[in-house]
């Protein structure tokens, strides 16, 4: 079976169809095999076979790749083939890794927005200090608007940063009630190519569209 492997993708999961081959994303990146392995162990548990029974034939350092199956009548094979293409065969033991990876890499994300937030507090409070040592008259009006600019430019990263760990929050939750992945307003997937992006989206891209039209 010819397949089109995109690694280091939010969850692994069947894309379609890309020409005369499988598109599967995998949750692995391609260093050192592992999109490889994620790859026969997802087909493995998709299709009912051993992971010793699926094998990878070509392409181990490309995206494309053929794949060997074992121990399974090729109608049988071409039966699950097609429900797997068709969504009829959904993850199973996979979903559970996949959901874990995910998790983790939100808390990341989280960790490193809170950080960032920590790091643009300081540097407020030390504009704010050096500023209140100094008198007006002792600054150059353009020194003076340089750091107004500073400071503002400070203020929108930190609410932007706060606003993406608002995101964050919420897609955890998402992901904890089963939810995640599906947009908050109207209930439609939201689509793997823009998760892979912003992993922390709850919106679909035609309501956020409309969002941010009506701001």
């Amino acid at each position: 079976m010819g397949v089109r492997v995109s690694p280091s993708a939010v969850r692994t999961a069947v894309q379609g169809v890309y020409g005369d081959r499988v598109k599967i994303a995998v949750n692995a990146p391609p260093e050192g095999g592992r999109a490889n392995r994620r790859l026969v162990e997802a087909l493995a548990d998709w299709l009912g076979l051993p992971s010793g029974d699926v094998r990878i034939e070509s392409g181990h350092g490309s995206r494309d790749k053929v794949v060997a199956f074992r121990g399974i009548e090729e109608v049988e094979l071409q039966n699950r083939l097609a429900r797997l293409i068709r969504g009829e065969l959904p993850p199973r033991g996979r979903e559970m890794d996949d959901r874990k990876a995910l998790r983790e890499r939100l808390l990341e994300e989280r960790e490193r927005l809170n950080r960032e937030i920590a790091d643009l507090d300081a540097d407020l409070s030390k504009s704010l200090e050096d500023s209140s040592e100094e008198s007006p008259y002792d600054q150059h009006m353009a020194e003076t608007a340089g750091v107004t600019l500073d400071r503002e430019v400070d203020l929108t990263l930190e609410e932007n940063a706060r606003a993406a760990m608002t995101q964050i929050d919420r897609a955890l939750a998402k992901l904890e009630n089963g939810s995640y992945g599906h947009c908050d307003k109207c209930g439609r997937a939201i689509g793997d190519a823009r998760l892979e992006i912003a992993p922390f989206a709850t919106l679909c891209v035609d309501c956020k569209r409309l969002e941010e039209r009506n701001r």
